[in-house]
């Protein structure tokens, strides 16, 4: 009982997390949250086929091995879709369509490969390849194509590791620069940046090389034998659950993507007097801040103050970077928590919802969170 629920948790969670995004996208339809689903399903295909695995359904495994050769090399490459799409509105460049296209073959050609060779052994050759290698990760003693199954194996473990390391490295890019634009442009980003993805990235990371090692040293180690309770299989498979959940929840709360970034930022620039300097337009954003105090107006964005100042988004961007050493968002929210102290310095008995409301948030949550970001640890 304890072995079934543990092999099957990762499958369940997956499945629940594709009937979630099903629904969602019948409500709204949404390019991004659609590569997520892809990958959700082909998540909880991967993990039907670790459970047949697990549970030793040997007559199964011919089909499901191939399958999950796909899957396995699959899952990581598609989620990497899933924060391109929701972080980067450039197309992909040459290179890195390259690489996809030569990944993607490379993974076709081992999943059919490996399923022809299992149509082609006998089942004595079946039964020696499961025993020896699958359950147990020897390679001695093998041969003809028994051996060329297992080595089709060992360079698929090796292609699931470029995988793995360019999801972490090209999607923790992505999410970087995709973040730094939210800044730049938004003073309330709760709603828009995915530092939760960020964040989740990290411990993508921590499981990518918990995948890696598992991955190379074999699922057989997690294989209890015959009565045994499967502690070792636990660890892996909560550790998944709980990411998996994580996933989850972070893709269906987030409906700001890149797409609607751009839509938002559409207006054309304005132009701007040559004579103006970075230090004047600097000095006229702080002006104009202080006489009407826009910082505390909700929902702010840059280009409000662009046109209040006549001025060119880029050129100002530049000045606030340059000259005052901080993002709009930052520069925000400094000013914020700063009123925010004066008034409860005045009035000691005022709530920190009234506060947090007064200073511009949206969300006590976000108050409390710049409070501590800057008045808490001394930036201000």
């Amino acid at each position: 009982m304890i072995e079934q629920i543990v092999t099957s948790m990762p499958m369940f969670v997956c499945g629940v997390l594709a009937m979630e995004l099903l629904f969602s996208l019948w409500r709204s339809c949404n390019e991004v949250k659609v590569w997520l689903l892809l990958w959700a399903v082909t998540a909880t295909v991967l993990y039907a086929c670790h459970f047949v695995f697990f549970r030793r359904m040997v007559s199964w495994l011919p089909l499901t091995d191939s399958i999950y050769v796909l899957c396995n090399l699959a899952v990581y490459p598609l989620y990497l879709i899933y924060i391109y799409k929701a972080t980067d509105e450039r197309p992909p460049t040459k290179r890195l369509i390259v690489v996809g296209v030569i990944y993607a073959s490379l993974a076709a050609a081992a999943s059919v490969a490996v399923y022809t060779i299992y149509q082609t052994m006998t089942d004595d050759e079946r039964r020696l390849f499961f025993d020896r290698y699958l359950y147990s990760g020897q390679l001695s003693h093998l041969s003809g194509v028994v051996l060329v199954q297992a080595l089709i194996h060992h360079g698929c473990k090796l292609l699931f590791a470029v995988g793995v390391v360019l999801t972490v490295y090209v999607g923790g890019r992505r999410l970087k620069r995709y973040n730094e634009m939210v800044d730049q442009f938004f003073a309330d980003t709760d709603d828009k940046s995915l530092r939760g993805l960020t964040n989740l990235l990290i411990a993508f990371l921590v499981v990518a090389v918990v995948s890696l090692v598992v991955n190379f040293l074999g699922r057989q180690w997690f294989v209890p034998d015959a009565g045994e309770t499967p502690w070792l299989l636990m660890v892996p498979s909560v550790a998944f659950s709980v990411l998996l959940c994580a996933i989850g929840y972070l893709g269906l709360q987030q409906q700001f993507t890149v797409a609607d970034m751009t839509v938002e930022l559409a207006a054309p620039e304005s132009s701007i007097s040559e004579s103006s300097s970075e230090l004047s337009v600097a000095d006229a954003f702080v002006q104009l801040m202080d006489r009407e105090r826009l910082f505390l107006e909700p929902d702010l964005r840059l280009d409000t103050v662009v046109k209040r100042m006549n001025t060119n988004r880029t050129y100002l961007l530049q000045a606030l970077n340059r000259q005052l050493g901080m993002s709009f968002t930052e520069y925000v929210n400094r000013r914020r928590i700063e009123y925010a102290c004066r008034l409860m310095t005045r009035n000691p008995n005022i709530t920190r919802q009234e506060v947090a409301t007064l200073c511009g948030y949206n969300t006590s949550a976000t108050f409390y969170r710049n409070y501590h970001k800057y008045a808490v640890d001394g930036l201000i």
